[in-house]
């Protein structure tokens, strides 16, 4: 229950920022490219809420994947977010990490299909 509960704060916050930063890029941000970035960051932590939310997490190879995405998009998001929003040039190192991370999460729901039995 408590991986429920985390998982579903997180996807909020994920939905909330989805929202906001992109109201932010299309709005307040003046440079294109910043603009780019931050919605970038925004459709990323968007989509990565809503598998969050919806994607039921019945084992721990599921958990693992929610894991991977909550972490990564956390890291992608963030980084983008607060280095063309706040200009702190070296938060962008954290981004790589985020994506893989999320890259990561996309391949462990490929292993936890390809061993599930078929019903």
């Amino acid at each position: 229950m408590r991986a429920a509960r985390m998982t579903g704060i997180f996807a909020g916050l994920c939905g909330f920022w989805g929202m906001a930063g992109g109201a932010l890029a299309a709005h307040a941000v003046k440079d294109p490219h910043a603009a780019a970035m931050v919605k970038t960051s925004a459709n990323y932590a968007l989509l990565h809420g809503i598998v969050l939310l919806c994607w039921p997490a019945e084992d721990k190879i599921a958990l693992a994947a929610k894991a991977c995405f909550a972490a990564g998009t956390f890291l992608f998001s963030g980084a983008l977010a607060v280095k063309y929003l706040c200009g702190a040039a070296g938060a962008g190192i954290f981004a790589p990490a985020g994506g893989s991370l999320l890259m990561l999460g996309w391949l462990v729901v490929c292993a936890r299909a390809a061993m599930r039995r078929p019903a």
